[in-house]
């Protein structure tokens, strides 16, 4: 399956059957592949790993986190997401994952969506087809994760209930077209 990723082929592949870039899980840091777009501010940045976050709390990503590429969501970043399987996969991995759910949370006023998937070559979570037939423990600790990780930096953020996978489709198709539109008119580069 190739990285690229557009409109039809989510259109065609219903439930939603991504390839996934994963920058990690399990660990109490967020490293985002410095080759998007409009993170290629300098060639010293090409094919490098950004810290973007780590963590001020002692607590630790409950999911593989990442973001499905070539996608731009409303806050300006990828749209992110969680991937559920029983193994922490390491940064830059690529990753086939269908949607199982939606968390949405504001952060700093602005929305911002987290795509609930599953990895689908995992045999202990491809069966999941919604994120509400999951262990009703696990759906908590996701979003308490959410609730507390900024609470040591002084933010707060609100994070919804857990939505069905069919209310993540229009917003992972959103986050494709929002993308094409971008890099038709050019990316800026990052400062």
């Amino acid at each position: 399956m190739s990285a690229a990723i557009d409109e039809a082929t989510i259109a065609a592949r219903q439930p939603v059957l991504v390839d996934l870039a994963l920058q990690g899980g399990g660990s109490h840091g967020a490293f985002t592949w410095g080759v998007l777009d409009r993170l290629l501010a300098t060639p010293v940045a090409r094919g490098a790993l950004l810290a973007a976050r780590i963590l001020y709390s002692a607590v630790y990503y409950p999911a593989n986190y990442g973001f499905i590429p070539q996608t731009l969501a409303e806050d300006d970043d990828p749209l992110d997401v969680l991937v559920l399987c029983q193994e922490p996969v390491v940064p830059l991995t690529i990753i086939h994952g269908r949607a199982i759910g939606l968390m949405t949370m504001i952060d700093a006023g602005k929305q911002d969506h987290k795509i609930i998937a599953v990895a689908t070559e995992d045999p202990e979570f491809n069966s999941y087809r919604e994120a509400s037939e999951m262990p009703p423990h696990r759906l908590l600790m996701l979003r308490r994760f959410f609730q507390d990780y900024k609470l040591l930096e002084g933010k707060a953020v609100e994070v919804d209930e857990i939505r069905p996978p069919s209310e993540a489709y229009p917003i992972i198709l959103d986050a494709l077209h929002r993308y094409s539109e971008q890099r038709r008119k050019g990316f800026k580069a990052a400062k």
